[in-house]
Order: structure tokens, then C-alpha cells, then sequence
């Protein structure tokens, strides 16, 4: 047979063709991205290499280790091995099995390998099989935005060289966009502008330079994010004329900067810092676009801050009547009512408010307010459910309070479980605040789920105690959880306000079984604070109301029975008897003579009939010569009187030991005749 003819080269049109890759590299020519991939997989799959060793290698690699080793026999001081395992006598190795050269530790001196090995670094530490695989970031180089030419200039650009080609995109990048010298000319005048080093002289004719710099262009360098803080330092440290310069080339691009991401803050300085013409010009570019602009981010920014802080209520009309039809926008003005609610009234066909608002912006929620007031049932629990939980977001406002109200009142136990649970964590605050108490207020009312109720928001009102008991509105929410509705601490509007959620289909439980589990729920956090701090609490005008109401006995106005433990009563009666057991100075602040807290003093012991702990008996305990300091002034002597009209024995021995008729008889005011009256009685 033939030996097989060597393959070579093939030519084809002019040009070599290899047989293999592997031909082509050893020629020494250049592999091409998918042939260096075919040698890569290639050396990958590869079996090793087999090596033919030498007898002399085969015996010295056919010795077995220790670690093959079954067992060791050691017989005296001849050591025999013996090995279960047969020897193998040939030996395959790959390149991990060569014998690494390692300078020797024996020897005294020093190893010409010692160098060598200690540059060497350790080994890498296997890692468990069962560790988790690190995925190793690449970093890849940002890439150069490629710049698009025509075919033209591209052979233009071959023919140059490298600073004639730089100097060319330069120049066609400028010719592109020809306000981008101007930007960096702006820009450095704005570094020397807002410098403190910068005198006000100087600043002031950098300003007017600028200005006349950019004169004509200012509109384009309002959209750019450098660019528009150098016209927003124009109008805040610049001069009327300055400024009027601006506005009047801005003027035909408010609703563009309403828009814009940037500038938007251009439009907000325009319309803090115009008068009253400038701003009816702004104003009356909203003219038909109010829905749109509060339906952009930045727009609806703008809008907000119009309609918050600059307009009036006639300008905040017509915003509103934007949401509801053409009709309403193009007639208005031939409209008398200026309310959406009487419009209504009038027009009953008109009573379209379409898709309802979603937002938390003021405009949103007056939108909301309207909408919430005038629409069916179906859309009102639409809306209900899309805002349940970020009724704590929009409670800051008149018609944002209203529209938390109307959500608690019309909205399903799903809903109202979800509007309590997003109040965690600002029920203190949302107590502090005008309107935001008013949706605590409409949720004690309406909630049936106390225990919902006191995990949410009675636990975070007791851990807070001392900061919503300081503050006038978060003392509402603690007199309302005290005495509900009651008519001489609440204003008939509050309570009319609050009536409006009565009667709705979610709420089944009694009204004085749901405030008394709720007074349950705040009542030792409350009654403790009273007892810790009732010498400021009892002679500030603010917080003795609450005392009074808290510790006085059931009135007839009063919708529930309120039970207070006797330990915490005790623990009242106490600190009332420690602050009127002070030195009484006539003329002097005291617990006794004080206009509001000797009207609590005596509201308090006239309760004492009704419960087992008196604070007469408390009193009967002061020293006989603080008692009788109390007849100084005609409003101790009232203190003194209904201690003998309503105490116990005790109270009234301990008067009758202190004041004596014929010392008594020394004093003209109807407070000493009356108690006079009483000792001499019996």
C-alpha cells in the first residue's frame, strides 16, 4: 500500500488556502477572530499528552506514597512496609505532577534558589464545592459616541491630519450647535458671579454684561441644565431692568419652561420675583392648559405652586373649572356662582367631573375634594380605593382633610384598615396639625375595629403624650377621646362637620361602646402623664380643660361612661393635693386663685359623690393653716365651700377645724358669706 501523499496548500484565485489552522500558524501568518476561537476550543478538548518514561523513571514513579499506603508495620529497627496495593509499573503524568524545585530547609546556607522562591506568591486557597460562584465584573472602557458625516466630509477628514481632523469636528460640532460658545461664555461669567470673593460693584456689571451677552439667545440656554442656573442667578441677583430684560424673552416660552426639567425652576423665580402685571401675564398663559400641566411632573410642580401661594380665589376658579368641560372654560365668565357645588345645583347636567384626580399636590386635592362630593357611588369607591393608602400624604390641607374624612366615611373595612395602617409612624404629628387632626377625629368615630384602632395610632398617641398634650390641636384629639362631641369644648361647625359621616353603611358597632374601648386604650398613658406633670398642666389655660374633663364625674352630655382604675385616680388626687398644698400668697399665681384651674378644683370635688377616691379627703390631709389661707380670696373660699357641699365627713371636719366663723366674718366677698352660711348651718 501506498504511504498516504502529504496534504499542502491550495491555491485558489491568486491566494493561498490552507489546509488546517494549525498549517497557518506555523507559517507565521495572522489568525482571524474566528480562527483563534477554532484553536482555543481545539487546545480546550485536547487530551493530555502521554509521556514515555525511561526504566529507571518508571521505577523510581511506580513507588507508591504514604498516603496509598493500607498499613505500616514497623518491626524493630528494620522498617518493613507492605503494601496490599499491587504496584503499578507504569506511570502516566500530566504538567501538575513535575516536581517543583524548593530550596532546601536543611542546609545551613544559603540556597541559590532562596531569591527566587520568595518572589514567588502563595498558592491560591481551593474553595469549598459548595461555595457560591462569584461572578467577576468586566470592566469595559466607556466607548466614544461615534460622530455621524456625510460621505463628503469623511473624505475630507482622511486627507487631514490628526490636529486639522480635531480642529475640524471642533468646528462642525460648533457649526451644529451654535449657542454652545455662548454656554461656556455664560458659564464663566456665572463662576465669577456667584464667587464670594466677587465685590457687589463688580458682580453688578458682570450681571449687566452678561445680559448683554446673551441678549437674543436666552430662551435656548433655558433648557440646559448649566445654563439655566446662570439665568436663575440673573433674576436673583440681577436688577429690575435685568430681570425685565429675561421676562420679556422668556414670555412667549412660559408654557415650554412649565415643562421642562429644567426649566421649571426658571418659571418658579419669574413668579416669585414679578409684580402683580407680570404675574396676571403668567397667569393667563395657563389659559386652557391646566389639564395637561398637571398631568406633565414638572408642569403639575409649577401649577401647584401657582395655585398655593399666588393665586386668588377667583384665578383658582378657573383652574378648576378646567377639569370640567369646555363649557365651564369658555363660559365662566357668565357664570355668577363662583363655587363648583352651586354650578352644580343649577346645572345638574354639568355634573361630569371624568376620570378622577390622582395626585397629592393641594390642586390634586381640591380636585379630589370635588370630585369625591359630587360623584355616584361607584366612582366614589373608585377613588376610595385608589387613595386608601396615601391618605396620610394629602391630610395637610382643608380639602385634602376633607377628602381623608369622606374616605373613612365611605370607605369599605379593607379600605379603612389600610388608611389606619399607613398613619404609622405620623399619628404625632398628623395631631399636631389644623387639618390633619380632623381625619383622627372622623376614624374614632366611624372605625369599628378598636383594636386596629389603639395598635396604630392610640399606642403611638400614649408614647407621645407629652408632645400632643403640649400642642392646642393634638389637645383636641386627646379631649375628643375623652369626651367626644362635647358642645363647651367643641365649635358647633366642628361637630357638624363631624355629624356628616354618621349614619354610613360601614359602621355597625354603638358609638359608647367604641369610644369606651378607645378612652380604655389611652387612658393609663393619659392618666399617668396628668399625675407626673399637673403642676403645669393645672395652671396652663391650654391643658386644664383636660384635666377637668378627664377626672370630673359623667355629665349629660357625655357619650360614654369613662372608667378610671382607682390607682390612677389615686395617683391624680395626689399631685392635685401636692400642687394646692403649696404657700397661698394672695395676689400671687396659685392653684386656688387661678380663673381655670380653681374652676377644675371645684368641678373635681363636686364629683367626689360619684366615686370611691375623693380628693376632698386629700384635701382634709393639707395643714389647717393652708386651708384656712384659702379664705384670702373669694375663689379659694368657693374651694372651701364645695369641699362642705359634696365631700365626706372628713373633708368637712377638716374646713370646720381650719376656718373659723368669727375670723371668717372679717371678709366682705360673697365667697366668704357663702361659706360663712355653710359652718354656721352645722
Amino acid at each position: 500500500m501506498a504511504p498516504p501523499q502529504k496534504k499542502t496548500a491550495i491555491k485558489k484565485g491568486g491566494k493561498k488556502k490552507f489546509v488546517s489552522v494549525e498549517e497557518k500558524k506555523a507559517k507565521g501568518l495572522k489568525l482571524n477572530q474566528v480562527e483563534r476561537k477554532k484553536m482555543r476550543k481545539k487546545a480546550a478538548t485536547a487530551p493530555e499528552p502521554k509521556v514515555e518514561l525511561t526504566e529507571a523513571e518508571e521505577r523510581l514513579f511506580s513507588r507508591p506514597t504514604l498516603a496509598e499506603a493500607e498499613t505500616v508495620e514497623v518491626v524493630g529497627k528494620a522498617k518493613r512496609v507492605s503494601f496490599s496495593k499491587k504496584l503499578e509499573h507504569t506511570k502516566e503524568f500530566a504538567k501538575t505532577d513535575v516536581v517543583a524545585a524548593r530550596p532546601s530547609k536543611t542546609s545551613p546556607g544559603k540556597s541559590i534558589l532562596s531569591r527566587a522562591a520568595a518572589g514567588k506568591t502563595e498558592p491560591k486557597k481551593e474553595e469549598p464545592e459548595d461555595a457560591a460562584p462569584v461572578e467577576k465584573r468586566r470592566i469595559v472602557a466607556k466607548r466614544k459616541k461615534p460622530i455621524q458625516v456625510t460621505r463628503k466630509v469623511k473624505e475630507q477628514l482622511m486627507e487631514m491630519d490628526r490636529k486639522q481632523r480635531k480642529a475640524f469636528l471642533l468646528q462642525l460640532k460648533a457649526n451644529k450647535k451654535p449657542e454652545v460658545p455662548l454656554m461656556q461664555e455664560s458659564k464663566q461669567f456665572w463662576e465669577k458671579i456667584r464667587s464670594s470673593k466677587t465685590s457687589e460693584a463688580e458682580r453688578t456689571k458682570l450681571l449687566t454684561k452678561l445680559v448683554e451677552t446673551i441678549r437674543g439667545k436666552i430662551p435656548a440656554l433655558a433648557f440646559n441644565h448649566a445654563t439655566s442656573r446662570v439665568i436663575q442667578a440673573i433674576l436673583k441677583s440681577g436688577s429690575k431692568d435685568l430681570r425685565d430684560a429675561v421676562f420679556e424673552e422668556l414670555n412667549p416660552e412660559l408654557l415650554r419652561l412649565m415643562k421642562s426639567k429644567f426649566g421649571k425652576h426658571i418659571y418658579v423665580k419669574l413668579l416669585r420675583m414679578a409684580d402683580e402685571s407680570k404675574r396676571r401675564i403668567m397667569f393667563d398663559a395657563l389659559n386652557g392648559h391646566c389639564v395637561r400641566l398637571l398631568k406633565n411632573t414638572d408642569g403639575a410642580v409649577c401649577l401647584e405652586s401657582i395655585f398655593n401661594d399666588f393665586a386668588s380665589a377667583e384665578q383658582r376658579f378657573r383652574i378648576a373649572s378646567e377639569f370640567y368641560g369646555n363649557d365651564f372654560m369658555f363660559f365662566r365668565d357668565q357664570v355668577t356662582e363662583r363655587n363648583i357645588a352651586d354650578i352644580f345645583e343649577k346645572h345638574p347636567t354639568k355634573k361630569n367631573p371624568g376620570q378622577h384626580p390622582r395626585g397629592t399636590g393641594r390642586a390634586h386635592r381640591q380636585r379630589s375634594f370635588q370630585y369625591i362630593s359630587h360623584c355616584t357611588n361607584e366612582d366614589r369607591a373608585t377613588l376610595i380605593a385608589s387613595v386608601a393608602d396615601r391618605v396620610a400624604e394629602i391630610v395637610h390641607t382643608p380639602d385634602g382633610s376633607a377628602v381623608g374624612m369622606r374616605c373613612v366615611w365611605n370607605g369599605t373595612v379593607k379600605d379603612r384598615k389600610m388608611i389606619v395602617k399607613n398613619f404609622k409612624g405620623l399619628v404625632a404629628s398628623a395631631c399636631k396639625e389644623q387639618y390633619a387632626h380632623r381625619v383622627l377625629l372622623a376614624i374614632f368615630d366611624s372605625v369599628d375595629d378598636t383594636v386596629l384602632v389603639n395598635k396604630y395610632i392610640l399606642s403611638e398617641i400614649g408614647a407621645s403624650i407629652g408632645e400632643v398634650c403640649d400642642n392646642k390641636f393634638g389637645q383636641k384629639v386627646l379631649n375628643y377621646l375623652v369626651s367626644p362631641r362635647d358642645p363647651d369644648y367643641f365649635l358647633k361647625s366642628v361637630i357638624n362637620m363631624l355629624a356628616l359621616g354618621d349614619g354610613n353603611a360601614h359602621t355597625k358597632k354603638p358609638s359608647a361602646e367604641r369610644y369606651k374601648e378607645l378612652f380604655a386604650g389611652i387612658v393609663e398613658p393619659l392618666l399617668n402623664h396628668l399625675a407626673e406633670n399637673m403642676d403645669s398642666l393645672l395652671l396652663n389655660e391650654l391643658t386644664v380643660d383636660l384635666v377637668r374633663r378627664t377626672l370630673r364625674a359623667p355629665q349629660k352630655d357625655d357619650l360614654f361612661q369613662r372608667e378610671i382604675p382607682n390607682p390612677l385616680r389615686a395617683a391624680c388626687y395626689f399631685a392635685i393635693e401636692k400642687v394646692v398644698g403649696e404657700e397661698f400668697i394672695p395676689m400671687n399665681r396659685h392653684a386656688v386663685e387661678d380663673l381655670f384651674s380653681h374652676l377644675a378644683l371645684v368641678q373635681i370635688l363636686r364629683s367626689d359623690p360619684h366615686f370611691d377616691i375623693k380628693l376632698g379627703d386629700y384635701f382634709a390631709d393639707l395643714p389647717a393653716e393652708q386651708l384656712q389661707s384659702f379664705i384670702g380670696c373669694q375663689k379659694g373660699c368657693f374651694v372651701l365651700v364645695a369641699m362642705m357641699e359634696h365631700g365626706t365627713e372628713k373633708a368637712k371636719d377638716a374646713v370646720r377645724a381650719a376656718v373659723k366663723p368669727s375670723f371668717l366674718k372679717k371678709y366682705a366677698n360673697k365667697g366668704a358669706k357663702v361659706l360663712l352660711k355653710k359652718l354656721e348651718a352645722k
